[in-house]
């Protein structure tokens, strides 16, 4: 919000196009906006409290796991709750990491256990979600696949994994 306010007291910024406006309400754009890119992404978007519950999660990342767009909504789910146990497992011990280690991990390649036996790879970051603190309160991720083929090798075997 803090951008919005900064805005209105430097008023509107000249328009340099002569293509006509959209006339989309602020209202829609604040409440809908940021919804509508991420769930336009292929990229796999979450945030989860350090529970574990998910708060949000894309189309892309819900896809990935063999569920629609809206299987979130007003449900209180983990991982486990989403995806096979293998894959669970999987996440679940990468989170748990990134928390005890207290650390942000940008662009990690992140061996999961798909359900077929096989090892998929991707490329990931997640970042620590603060309170005023800093005390830790969530995690907040982006991932996309891989262009490394996929391994017939349990996700124990891949861990641990290879930080850049």
């Amino acid at each position: 919000m803090e951008f919005y306010k900064m805005r209105e007291e430097n008023g509107p910024i000249p328009s340099t196009s002569s293509a006509p406006s959209l006339q989309i309400p602020m209202s829609y754009i604040h409440r809908h906006g940021l919804t509508f890119l991420l769930d336009n992404v292929p990229e796999m978007v979450f945030i989860k409290d350090c529970e574990g519950r998910y708060e949000y999660m894309n189309a892309a990342a819900l896809a990935s796991l063999g569920h629609e767009r809206d299987y979130l909504d007003g449900r209180t789910l983990t991982i486990f709750d989403l995806a096979p146990k293998q894959v669970a497992d999987c996440i679940d011990r990468l989170d748990r990491r990134i928390l005890s280690n207290n650390t942000n991990v940008y662009d990690a390649e992140e061996p999961i256990a798909a359900y077929d036996g096989t090892t998929r790879w991707y490329s990931g970051t997640r970042i620590i979600l603060r309170d005023e603190e800093g005390a830790p309160v969530g995690l907040a991720g982006v991932s996309r696949g891989s262009p490394w083929p996929s391994v017939k090798k349990p996700c124990a075997k891949a861990m641990p994994l290879s930080w850049k």
